[in-house]
């Protein structure tokens, strides 16, 4: 079954940034079906969001994972799907679909993941403050 959680919760109202996150979720989820849940997540502001703060607009959708083999996996074979382009640095890659920008950033630990309506997003209490 196909990923739909950002369309049907219309966590962006650019539905194009909601079907990239879910295809981005579909191929993350089909490589590490145990993994996700406890490995990657949404964070920054708009994981802060997502938890009760004000909306406001996001330039970037940001996601965290601790693990290496996820982050290897988005940089490599995620971008190369969907014919990114990419700037990857050691602890982060910068993904641009046409004009959606996503990032994925490489931590030692992730913290606590809650789970609200179906997406996974890191604690606000956990949120590093250099991801916005």
């Amino acid at each position: 079954m196909a990923y739909s959680t950002f369309t049907d919760q219309e966590v962006f109202t650019d539905e194009r940034a909601n079907n990239l996150c879910n295809i981005i979720m579909q191929m993350m989820t089909a490589k590490y079906p145990a993994g996700v849940d406890t490995n990657l997540c949404l964070t920054g502001t708009v994981a802060k969001i997502i938890q009760g703060d004000p909306l406001e607009d996001v330039k970037v959708i940001p996601f965290i994972t601790n693990d290496l083999k996820m982050f290897n996996y988005f940089k490599f074979d995620v971008a190369s799907f969907l014919k990114a382009r990419i700037v990857s640095y050691k602890n982060r890659i910068q993904l641009n679909y046409n004009g959606i920008y996503v990032e994925l950033w490489l931590t030692g630990s992730v913290g606590t993941i809650n789970t609200i309506t179906g997406l996974n997003v890191q604690d606000k209490a956990d949120i590093p403050i250099n991801i916005n």
